[in-house]
């Protein structure tokens, strides 16, 4: 019989969650992960977040407003001593009203995209 699982203590904090996969799904996440250039645990927060997104029955992010910038925007921008424009419209950095904290990093709760 599976134990019971324990609540996290603080919110803040993170925890490492340990799942058991069997060698060809865990071979397959890794071949998924670098088409995407993402590391599987990055991959793992992002749809885990959608799933209990999805659950709660939430909208998903609007669509971008602008795309994210490059990175020869953000050097004309500092170099110019202007605020560039984040996916929500918003000038960077663009930690939203109420930034997500998931995994040790901050989500945009507008654009969805990680801010720090």
């Amino acid at each position: 019989m599976p134990r019971k699982p324990i609540k996290a203590l603080r919110d803040e904090q993170d925890y490492n969650l340990v799942v058991l996969v069997p060698g060809w799904f865990k071979n397959e996440l890794i071949d998924h992960c670098e088409q995407l250039g993402t590391s599987i645990n990055q991959w793992v927060v992002t749809a885990l977040r959608d799933a209990l997104r999805d659950s709660k029955g939430l909208p998903p992010p609007p669509p971008a407003r602008v795309p994210l910038p490059g990175v020869d925007e953000q050097i004309r921008a500092w170099a110019a001593g202007e605020r560039i424009l984040m996916p929500c419209g918003k000038p960077a950095p663009c930690p939203g009203e109420n930034p997500t904290h998931l995994a040790g990093f901050d989500y945009c709760d507008e654009c969805g995209i990680r801010v720090r």
